[in-house]
């Protein structure tokens, strides 16, 4: 690597003995094969929203992040919501936000759009129903409920997860644990969700394994090292869930990197 000097070819075979040596940053060895460099992921995106996700970035007693997938074929989005088994209760809508997820190497689905809509101004402990879709084309979701925290609560349950590593089997972890009782409160994955972060066929894999507990309760992930790939940063692991902005306070800008 060009940015690696103790790493030097000590060996070559003789076939190869006379040709170039085509050299690359460390950090985008993956981005630089010419054999094998395109991947396909199995789960495409279409105009039907998909990967539907809750997270928070504000108080959990009054408010919900609500995050799908699409194509790119869809340019509007929203939420809409109302209080679940209440007579005569005040539907609602949100308008969403998307951002474009753009993986060169994927050969059969590029680009697609992760909308994300905050809902506000929630009553606590209180459940809500919900579809995500396109008002313009009047394009929904089924319709799926969650959960605001308590005004009050001295205990509270939530499954843990770690190192998911898109995985099938943190589904049928999960879809374990959202299964007992009382249901929990969200969903921790302390980092490595995926092999690789900036292959978007491996989030397509995650959310399609973690399946429909994820679209009731909230999950809160931390980063790993896999998230962040070879040090090229997270930006398609913030895509993916809407976490708001740090706030490392007085910790000096190199440390809270």
């Amino acid at each position: 690597y060009i940015d690696w000097t103790e790493l030097v070819v000590t060996e070559c075979p003789d076939a190869l003995k006379g040709h170039l040596l085509l050299t690359t940053f460390r950090g985008r060895a993956r981005e630089c094969h010419l054999l094998g460099g395109f991947r396909e992921t199995p789960y495409t995106s279409s105009t039907k929203p998909d990967q539907i996700t809750l997270t928070w970035s504000e108080d959990s007693k009054t408010t919900q992040n609500v995050l799908w997938r699409t194509s790119t074929a869809v340019k509007t989005g929203a939420v809409r919501f109302h209080k679940k088994n209440a007579p005569n209760a005040q539907h609602m809508q949100i308008a969403a936000t998307y951002e474009a997820i753009d993986d060169r190497k994927l050969a059969n689905d590029r680009v697609s759009h992760r909308f994300t809509a905050a809902l506000r101004g929630l009553k606590s402990g209180t459940t809500y129903s919900y579809q995500v879709g396109d008002p313009e084309t009047n394009t929904w979701s089924d319709e799926k409920d969650f959960t605001t925290a308590p005004e009050s609560s001295d205990t509270f349950s939530f499954v843990h997860l770690t190192d998911t590593h898109n995985r099938e089997t943190a589904g049928k972890l999960l879809a374990a644990g959202y299964a007992r009782t009382p249901k929990p409160s969200l969903v921790t994955i302390s980092g490595d969700l995926v092999d690789f972060g900036l292959h978007r066929d491996c989030w397509d894999k995650l959310f399609t394994y973690l399946g429909e507990p994820i679209a009731r309760i909230p999950v809160i992930p931390s980063i790993g090292n896999h998230d962040d790939q070879d040090g090229l940063g997270p930006g398609t692991f913030l895509k993916q869930f809407a976490l708001g902005a740090p706030n490392f306070g007085d910790i000096p800008a190199e440390r809270a990197c």
